[in-house]
């Protein structure tokens, strides 16, 4: 049986024993909610005189330990949202826009208060309207969501750019993230590039794994292997799971690096501890092969399985494989039936041809039962099948 491939998003599909390609996913823009302003930093002024100084000093410091912003947060922080609520809404009425982002927030998260987007909308409005920058970005990400407002992204487009002209990386990677997709304003990979690099470069870590798909794919960008490595690898040491991945895939492929099958084994262990179902399926394949680990059937079995019950057509036609060879575990046609009749209606074509010669050799009885086994293990979203 030999292996095909099946285009998704900006990637193909793994299968079985190919080589496996670049996971390239966009990374989908996520809320800048609880993300506080600095607070006041404590006056200074040398030219004061000494007893004027330490008036103005120990004034600051007073203000600073009550400061409601701070006592806000650490209220927010230690989950007594009643506490926060307090604090919050009176400045909030009286205009305060840092309280009225918090409102938002508390809104938006259901925090003390009922959930509600509307509200969240509200209180983000007018705290942006002050030029409150993640307020800005947070009632752009309400347009793009359409939580709270019907969904607009030209109006997502716009708060997302007041906050992305103030410096906020979640705005400026939204507002990338916009132009690639060409939604709310024109495609344009290049403002794309340019807006992704800006977060990229404060740390944004989202950001920093879309900079490395550009530069993998050489889209608005020269293909370069080597910077899209150094992008995912800021974003990767930071836990990014799509970019571990992805820098298990270029170390496994040697693109950018010396080719490094253990080194790639590390990266796709820990994306998938993270539950990354790619990252499993190809760990499976690493212990299935023997390449950069141990060759192990028995943990190869422990990996497809993990990713098969995400629902990975791939690691569920590994798993068919395995069953039926006796790999890792003893021959079992009925098992082999079962996971390549799940990854076969699940869209791996090459499992239809699997499927179709396994039950050859079976009887009519065995077949019968796989196939209920494998309505069973549908119904139970594949888990406790094998």
């Amino acid at each position: 049986m030999g292996p095909s491939q099946t285009v998704i998003a900006f990637s193909q599909e793994v299968r079985a024993k190919q080589n496996t390609h670049i996971f390239l996913h966009r990374q989908p823009v996520q809320p800048d909610r609880r993300k506080r302003q600095p607070s006041p930093q404590p006056i200074k002024d040398g030219a004061m005189k000494k007893i004027l100084l330490g008036l103005l000093m120990a004034a600051a410091l007073s203000r600073a330990s009550a400061d409601p912003l701070e006592e806000a947060t650490a209220a927010n922080g230690r989950g007594d949202y009643a506490a926060e609520q307090r604090i919050t809404r009176p400045f909030a009425s009286q205009g305060a826009a840092w309280a009225q982002a918090f409102l938002g927030d508390s809104y938006a998260f259901g925090q003390g208060v009922v959930q509600n987007y509307a509200e969240a909308v509200k209180w983000y409005r007018l705290a942006a309207e002050q030029d409150h920058a993640s307020a800005r970005f947070n009632l752009g990400f309400m347009y793009a969501n359409g939580q709270g407002v019907v969904q607009n992204y030209a109006e997502a487009a716009k708060w997302y750019r007041l906050a992305a002209t103030q410096g906020n990386s979640s705005a400026q990677f939204a507002l990338g993230f916009l132009h690639l997709q060409g939604q709310g304003v024109m495609q344009d990979d290049a403002e794309a590039v340019k807006w992704h690099r800006l977060a990229a470069e404060q740390g944004n870590a989202g950001a920093q794994f879309s900079l490395g798909v550009l530069h993998d794919s050489g889209q608005g960008v020269v293909q370069d292997h080597a910077q899209a490595m150094k992008w995912y690898l800021l974003a990767a040491e930071q836990g990014h799971a799509n970019a571990r991945f992805n820098v298990g895939v270029l170390h496994d492929k040697g693109r950018g690096v010396v080719q490094d099958h253990a080194e790639a084994a590390k990266w796709y262990r820990l994306a998938a501890a993270q539950g990354h179902v790619k990252a499993q399926n190809q760990l499976g394949l690493l212990h299935d092969s023997g390449k950069g680990v141990v060759q192990d059937p028995a943990k190869a079995m422990t990996w497809y399985l993990l990713a098969a019950e995400q629902g990975s057509a791939s690691a569920q036609f590994n798993l068919g494989l395995m069953h039926d060879q006796g790999q890792g575990v003893v021959r079992d046609p009925k098992k082999a039936l079962m996971w390549f009749t799940l990854a076969a209606d699940n869209g791996s074509s090459e499992s239809v041809k699997a499927r179709d010669t396994v039950a050859q050799r079976m009887t009519v009885q065995q077949i019968s039962e796989a196939q209920t086994k494998a309505r069973q293990c549908l119904e139970r979203n594949f888990k406790g099948c094998d």
